[in-house]
C-alpha cells in the first residue's frame, strides 16, 4: 500500500513538472514571439526613416521614453514621472475612476508610482498626454497605432510617438531625413529647464473647467520658442548669412541651422534637399 502511494506521489509530481515545464516554455515562445515582432518593427521603421530609441528594462521606461519624446533625451523620466503624478493627484477625483478601490486607493496608487522602477500605465499615459497637450501614439506594428491617447483640442499637435512590445516602451523618432523630423524638433522643450514647463502647466491647471489657464502654455509657446523668433541674432550667424547668400529664406535657413548644427557643409545640404 505504501509503495502505490509513492508511486501515485510521483505521478502527480511529474504531471505537476510537465505542466510547469509546459508553461515555463510557452512563455518563451512568447516572448522570443514578441522579440521577432520587435525586431520586424524596427526593420520596418528603418525603412520609413524612422528609429527605436531603446530604452532600459528598468521599470522606468515609460517615462524615459516620453522624456525623450519631449526633450530629446530620456535623461529626465524622474522629474516627467514626479510631475506626472502631480498632475494626476491634483486631478485624483477624475483619475480615480480608473483605478482598482477608486478614491479609497488614489492614495497608495500615487505613493507607489512616485516610486523610480515601478511600471508606468494607461493612466499616466493619459495624464501625461495632457500635461503636454499631444497625442500619444502607442505601437506595435508600423501602420497604425493600436492604442491613443488624446483629448478634444490638441490632435494637431505632432504626436508623442511610443512602441510596446512585451511589456516594454520604446521611444519612436523621425530620422533627420524624414519629412517629419522637424515637427518632431519643434515640439521639443528647452532641455536646460525640465521640468519648468510642467510645473507651469499644472500650477495653472484648473480642475472645475478642465483645462489650463495659461494659454501659452497649452499652444506650447514656451521660453525657447519665444527665443526663436528672435531673427536678430541669425542674421548675424555666417552659415545663415551664407546661406541666405546662396538665395535660401531666413525661415528655413534656420530651421536648416536648428537641426544641422553648427555646420554649413550639413546646413546647405539639407537646405537643398528640403527647403521649398
Amino acid at each position: 500500500m505504501k509503495k502505490n502511494n509513492k508511486n501515485i506521489k510521483q505521478q502527480q509530481n511529474g504531471k505537476k513538472e510537465n505542466l510547469t515545464k509546459k508553461k515555463e516554455d510557452s512563455k518563451y515562445e512568447q516572448k522570443m514571439k514578441g522579440i521577432d515582432l520587435e525586431n520586424k518593427f524596427r526593420f520596418d521603421l528603418f525603412k520609413k526613416q524612422y528609429a527605436l530609441h531603446l530604452m532600459k528594462r528598468d521599470g522606468n521606461c515609460l517615462f524615459c521614453s516620453i522624456s525623450d519624446q519631449v526633450y530629446g533625451t530620456d535623461k529626465h523620466n524622474k522629474i516627467i514621472r514626479e510631475k506626472c503624478m502631480d498632475y494626476i493627484e491634483k486631478n485624483k477625483s477624475f483619475f480615480s475612476q480608473f483605478i482598482e478601490g477608486g478614491e479609497a486607493k488614489i492614495k497608495s496608487y500615487i505613493e507607489r508610482k512616485r516610486k523610480n522602477g515601478v511600471y508606468g500605465d494607461n493612466i499616466e499615459i493619459q495624464a501625461l498626454s495632457e500635461i503636454y497637450n499631444r497625442p500619444i501614439e502607442i505601437y506595435n506594428q508600423i501602420d497604425k497605432p493600436m492604442k491613443t491617447f488624446s483629448k478634444d483640442g490638441f490632435d494637431k499637435r505632432f504626436p508623442i510617438k511610443i512602441s510596446y512590445f512585451n511589456g516594454h516602451y520604446n521611444s519612436i523618432v523621425p530620422s533627420m531625413k524624414h519629412k517629419d523630423y522637424l515637427l518632431y524638433k519643434k515640439e521639443l522643450l528647452n532641455s536646460n529647464t525640465p521640468g519648468t514647463y510642467e510645473t507651469k502647466y499644472i500650477k495653472n491647471y484648473n480642475n472645475n473647467n478642465n483645462e489650463c489657464l495659461d494659454k501659452n502654455l497649452v499652444t506650447n509657446k514656451n521660453e525657447i520658442n519665444e527665443d526663436k523668433k528672435d531673427e536678430g541674432k541669425y542674421l548675424v550667424n555666417p552659415i545663415i548669412k551664407t546661406a541666405l547668400e546662396f538665395g535660401f529664406n531666413l525661415d528655413d535657413s534656420i530651421k536648416a541651422f536648428e537641426v544641422c548644427g553648427n555646420n554649413q557643409d550639413l546646413v546647405i545640404d539639407y537646405l537643398c534637399n528640403n527647403a521649398k
